[in-house]
């Protein structure tokens, strides 16, 4: 057995255990009443189309940030890498790693190197995690609102300490040692070829200690994205609005900081299934939501992202088919006049 094939079927197990745990869920909480708050929904899910193109335009702006140290990129061409990234990381079996490899694709495309654009990848990534934890922290406080007491807020903060530890590791390790140029064999090992862009590892390892020494790109790309992340608590306010009921914005708050926590922290399950299903109903249940009405939520919301992300993967996948026939042509003609 091939190791992409072992990696794969990894995922697949891990995918249908997270789907069976999901289905046990609404079944637990009765499908006739999680269906009928979903079948509800009907026009008003048109709501999320402009919501979510705001928050994954703020996500865009925080890679846009960074790039800036190198080369300006319209924003329209990065929201459009951001909706890539995304259906590939929340579709795909790909670790959510596939998007980026996708991102890193159609940046080299577009005239930027590809040292430079794997290092905006890595910064965007570790800011990411660090801004999640801030968020995941202000998600902690406002569940000790709700319940004062009780093993999960402790569990809770328990996932977000040893997150913040990792995160600082991996931090020191871009800084100070060669992680990428040491990495080169593991990402052989794991694709069989050399690293995806054609880029030497110490290139971006020097790509990357340059972009953290510009602090302010870095400070603008952690606001950026905070507001992305507050950006998805409106729609989480929205989904709940559209299913309804009109909620706190603490409570969408709430559910977006376990959202994206659970996403994190489950990485290997496509999509977080079934995963981020059970966390919002253990919250739900903390802050006073019925299991159906936060199960109802999750289904919106991945229904949105098949919704956005079916297209974008069909025009995405049609785009690369014409670059791959492109190139072929191209390589043919320079063989036949050699």
């Amino acid at each position: 057995m091939t190791r992409q094939r072992l990696l794969y079927m990894l995922t697949m197990a891990a995918g249908l255990g997270g789907l069976g745990g999901a289905v046990a869920l609404i079944a637990q909480s009765g499908f006739h009443r999680v269906f009928s708050l979903l079948a509800a929904v009907r026009w008003g899910f048109l709501w999320l189309i402009p919501v979510r193109l705001a928050v994954v335009s703020l996500n865009a702006q925080a890679w846009r940030a960074l790039l800036r140290a190198w080369r300006r990129l319209p924003l329209a061409f990065l929201v459009w890498v951001a909706l890539v990234r995304d259906a590939i990381n929340n579709l795909l079996p790909v670790f959510r790693v596939g998007g980026d490899a996708a991102g890193l694709r159609l940046l080299v495309r577009r005239g930027l190197a590809g040292a430079p654009a794997m290092a905006t990848i890595v910064v965007e990534t570790t800011t990411t995690i660090f801004v999640q934890i801030l968020f995941s922290l202000l998600g902690v406080g406002l569940l000790l609102s709700y319940v004062h007491h009780g093993h999960v807020v402790s569990d809770v903060a328990y996932g977000i300490g040893v997150a913040a530890i990792v995160a600082v590791v991996f931090l020191v390790v871009q800084t100070r040692g060669r992680l990428f140029a040491r990495a080169e064999k593991v990402f052989m090992w794991l694709s069989g070829r050399g690293f995806a862009g054609g880029t030497e590892g110490g290139t971006i390892d020097q790509s990357i200690r340059e972009l953290y020494q510009r602090p302010r790109l870095i400070a603008r790309c952690g606001l950026w994205q905070l507001a992305s992340l507050l950006g998805g608590a409106c729609e989480v306010w929205v989904i709940f609005r559209i299913l309804g009921v009109t909620v706190s914005p603490r409570l969408a708050v709430l559910f977006e900081s376990m959202i994206q926590g659970l996403q994190s922290a489950a990485f290997i399950v496509p999509g977080a299934l079934g995963v981020q299903e059970g966390g919002l109903v253990a919250v739900g249940i903390l802050a006073g939501v019925p299991m159906d009405m936060a199960l109802a939520v999750s289904l919106t919301r991945r229904l949105r992202q098949i919704a956005f992300g079916v297209p974008v993967l069909g025009w995405w996948m049609r785009s690369e088919r014409r670059s791959r026939r492109a190139r072929n042509l191209q390589a043919h003609a320079e063989a036949e006049s050699a």
